[in-house]
């Protein structure tokens, strides 16, 4: 019986060992689960953190998006009233340089038409000044006749 209790010694000495190393175990196994859930918990806080900052930096870039669509807008306006505009003052230019041409060819019909009148002018004047001479070529003709030619005739 003397090595059953020896032996029961040795196995409760060899289970004391190695429980003692179980629980060294476990007890090293429990301080990194505790070391490994306060990083989780720091690893959340700064997850939320990050995830704030995120929110509100994609806050913030949807925010300039939304204002520069409105500038994108409000320059496409300005940009399609200045087009108008520059249609309208096109079309209006257009019609003036028409109308200035059709004055240009008035004015051009009317200088013709003056030189013309002028031509006219010219030949009636001489015209005129030939027929005076011929009016007082005739003028004498006829005072001569009267003087000289009806007193002849009248003898005759």
């Amino acid at each position: 019986m003397g090595e059953g209790i020896m032996g029961s010694e040795n196995a409760k000495r060899d289970f004391a060992t190695e429980q003692e190393a179980f629980n060294a175990e476990k007890k090293g196994l429990n301080w990194r689960m505790l070391d490994a859930e306060d990083k989780l918990v720091k690893e959340q806080k700064l997850h939320a953190e990050l995830q704030k900052e995120w929110s509100s930096a994609c806050e913030r870039s949807n925010w300039d998006l939304k204002a520069a669509g409105d500038e994108v807008i409000r320059v496409k306006g300005e940009k399609d009233a200045k087009s108008r505009e520059v249609q309208h003052l096109s079309s209006i230019a257009k019609e003036k340089e028409a109308q200035a041409v059709e004055a240009q060819k008035s004015h051009a019909e009317a200088l013709a038409r003056v030189a013309e009148l002028q031509r006219i002018v010219d030949g009636q004047q001489n015209q005129n000044k030939a027929l005076e001479l011929l009016s007082q070529e005739l003028g004498g003709d006829c005072k001569w006749l009267l003087t000289r030619g009806v007193p002849l005739l009248a003898d005759r």
